[in-house]
């Protein structure tokens, strides 16, 4: 829908009512905020994961990311430390 949008609302002749199109405008705004914010905070994330040890280990996991080892940690917390051998 996000993606069709802007033809949806450009067309003129598609019969869309003015009020339905004003709805899809503020609609499809929001989605591109919301967007936006979700962008703005994966890089958070992302920043925080580069600076803890606990999540950088936990990515060296296959098929674990920077977002799911943040949000282990986050979860479970530093409480599984392995010590080195």
């Amino acid at each position: 829908m996000a993606n069709a949008c802007p033809d949806i609302l450009e067309d003129a002749e598609n019969g869309l009512p003015g009020t339905m199109r004003r709805l899809l405008e503020r609609l499809n705004d929001h989605l591109k905020e919301l967007d936006r914010q979700v962008k703005e905070l994966e890089l958070q994330i992302k920043l925080w994961h580069k600076e803890n040890e606990a999540s950088q280990r936990l990515e060296a996991i296959p098929g674990v990311g920077p977002i799911t080892a943040s949000a282990i940690v986050a979860t479970v917390g530093e409480c599984y430390r392995v010590q080195e051998q």
